[in-house]
């Protein structure tokens, strides 16, 4: 293993975006719940390195990145009733991206971290223009105490 301290340079058609990921501000819904996003990778990300073939793609675009390649399906045994010792072949899926860490220590002798994804030009579905997009975070509302249906309450029979 090797401690990488500068940015790589990706060969080929491959290109380095930065891997940032739902945090739990981003996963929880108006109504307070919170979803299954947090942690996970978001969908945009911006580009930090290109190789000399990578094609339509710049350092610094904002780009929305296609993770079919890289679902896999992974196996995982369970017990189904531990007395008979019957199992059965637990199959879920996931995303995995190759990653790379990099390491920066800064002047006051601090160092810090950034993990990274290379991923390949191909993987881009579309590029935001520069000017066309900001960082955004949902105003989360306390919700109300009762939920009423369109139409009103209905009443029964006495």
């Amino acid at each position: 293993m090797i401690k990488i301290t500068k940015m790589i340079e990706p060969m080929f058609n491959r290109i380095v975006v930065t891997k940032r990921q739902y945090s739990r501000q981003d996963a929880q819904t108006i109504g307070g719940l919170f979803t299954q996003m947090e942690g996970h990778t978001m969908e945009y990300q911006r580009v930090l390195a290109v190789g000399p073939n990578a094609k339509n793609v710049e350092v610094g675009d904002m780009v929305c990145i296609d993770p079919s390649r890289y679902v896999q399906i992974l196996h995982k045994e369970s017990l189904k009733n531990i007395d008979k010792k019957i199992t059965d072949d637990d199959m879920r899926t996931a995303v995995v991206f190759p990653t790379e860490t990099i390491y920066t220590k800064h002047e006051d002798g601090v160092e810090t971290s950034e993990t990274v994804m290379v991923l390949y030009d191909s993987d881009i579905i579309y590029k935001v223009p520069k000017d066309g997009f900001e960082d955004f975070h949902p105003v989360i509302e306390k919700s109300p105490g009762i939920i009423i249906p369109p139409g009103g309450i209905i009443k029964g029979k006495n």
